[in-house]
């Protein structure tokens, strides 16, 4: 396992990503809203009709290989329309991205093709875990979807090029209040880094599963 960087957003701000709020949505850190684990999670939200912020991190050197794990809890509903709730972008142009449907599912494109959706539903409100791993190469490429104990992978080979950033986005659509936050954040550039393994005694940790707060 050779971590690439690992930010659960414990300084309290943006310190290591990239912001854009430029499209009306409204980024924040949260120390109040149940983090996954920690003090702090991010958020993303949005009021009205289209609103749309996003954070990223930038890889310098850039990988060939990517697994990247984060938590998602998605407030009020989920995306009807969708923003490209994860986004994984090569140095040619060439990307993978997650999309959210109506009802929870996950929607993987790559090479602005859809190559599958997920039978596992996030669950609203709650933390989710998911893992995603991205490799484009001209003989050998492999995107991955883990959620739950599904496993959706797309093996559609793709000219091989190494991975510029990844990045969150999230917001609001058809003048509804929504949004998503995140937590635990971790790359990778050899393997799946995994559940997160918590540091909480086991009372708190049946106590957070009894109130939603744990995995799902």
């Amino acid at each position: 396992m050779a971590v690439i960087f690992d930010n659960g957003f414990e300084t309290g701000d943006w310190t290591g990503w990239t912001t854009s709020s430029a499209a009306g949505g409204v980024l924040s850190i949260q120390s109040g809203s149940n983090p996954y684990n920690g003090t702090y999670c991010a958020r993303i939200y949005g009021f009205t009709t289209y609103d749309q912020a996003y954070f990223n991190y930038a890889f310098s050197p850039r990988p060939t290989d990517c697994y990247v794990r984060f938590y998602i809890k998605p407030l009020v509903r989920f995306e009807n329309f969708g923003w490209d709730t994860l986004a994984l972008s090569g140095y040619s142009g060439k990307s993978m991205l997650l999309r959210l449907t109506s009802t929870g599912a996950i929607k993987l494109t790559t090479d602005a093709v859809l190559r599958g959706t997920t039978t596992t539903t996030l669950t609203l409100n709650q933390w989710n875990l998911l893992q995603v791993r991205w490799h484009f190469a001209d003989a050998d490429s492999v995107c991955e979807i883990k959620i739950g104990t599904e496993t959706l992978t797309d093996t559609t080979n793709i000219a091989a090029t190494t991975l510029n950033y990844v990045r969150w986005t999230g917001g609001s659509h058809n003048s509804a209040v929504e949004g998503q936050e995140f937590d635990c954040i971790v790359a990778d550039n050899a393997e799946y880094p995994g559940p997160l393994v918590t540091t909480k005694p086991s009372f708190m940790l049946i106590q957070d599963e009894l109130w939603g707060y744990g995995p799902t």
